[in-house]
């Protein structure tokens, strides 16, 4: 139960990151973009693809620091409301909370390599 929890706090913050910087990324390309709009037949529907098609390379690249700041988050978030001891006096230990978490982290990576082949 509770690392049911910890699974769905853990992927919610690292899902918030990486949809925030995929945003962020993809408004910088269509903003880069958007200087040689006009040029031939390069019109705003080619752009917008584009920068569609430049975000499943920007997701290879975004993951691990997405994995990284939306762990840290979560491990924040959780301190801050004092979950973090509540879950340690329930009979978690530092060590299982660690291994849960790399176990998570692992469980990410593979998907990641999954995704490049």
């Amino acid at each position: 139960m509770i690392s049911r929890y910890l699974n769905k706090e853990f992927l919610i913050n690292i899902l918030m990151i990486l949809l925030g910087l995929i945003a962020l990324f993809a408004f910088f390309d269509f903003m880069q973009e958007i200087n040689d709009l006009g040029k031939g037949n390069y019109g705003l529907l080619q752009v917008l693809i584009f920068v569609a098609l430049t975000i499943p390379g920007r997701i290879y690249e975004i993951i691990p620091l997405a994995v990284l700041l939306g762990s840290m988050l979560a491990i924040g978030q959780l301190s801050h409301s004092s979950e973090l001891t509540i879950i340690r006096s329930a009979g978690y230990s530092i060590k299982k909370l660690q291994k849960h978490w790399c176990l998570l982290v692992f469980f990410l990576h593979f998907l990641l390599l999954l995704l490049v082949i």
